[in-house]
């Protein structure tokens, strides 16, 4: 279960030290990646900023909207791309929002 008082925390740390153009790593003990990148991402937009999460994971499809976007490695191509919600939809004809529904069905 997410600490709301530890995604506060971690948000204005993480916004603060962006700011400041410094690399933030965050780790914590009990709390997986993608859900502290989900939190952070939430509370972003919940201030109006715009999130691009630079990630193989593709659990964090889920998290796609007007104001989110993946930067995702295409192997094949050896680069990285941008991912929108948008291209989700011309993809799955669907929203993302879904995802995790879609894989259990496959």
């Amino acid at each position: 279960m997410k600490d709301p008082n530890l995604c506060k925390f971690l948000y204005h740390k993480y916004h603060l030290n962006s700011q400041l153009g410094h690399q933030q790593i965050v780790s914590i003990e009990d709390a997986e990646a993608d859900d502290v990148v989900a939190s952070l991402t939430e509370k972003a937009i919940m201030k109006g900023m715009h999130v691009k999460i630079a990630s193989p994971d593709k659990d964090f499809k889920q998290l796609l909207c007007e104001k989110v976007q993946i930067v995702a490695p295409l192997a094949d191509l050896k680069r990285w791309s941008f991912y929108t919600h948008e291209d989700y939809f011309r993809q799955h004809d669907s929203h993302p929002d879904i995802e995790l529904s879609l894989r259990e069905l496959r």
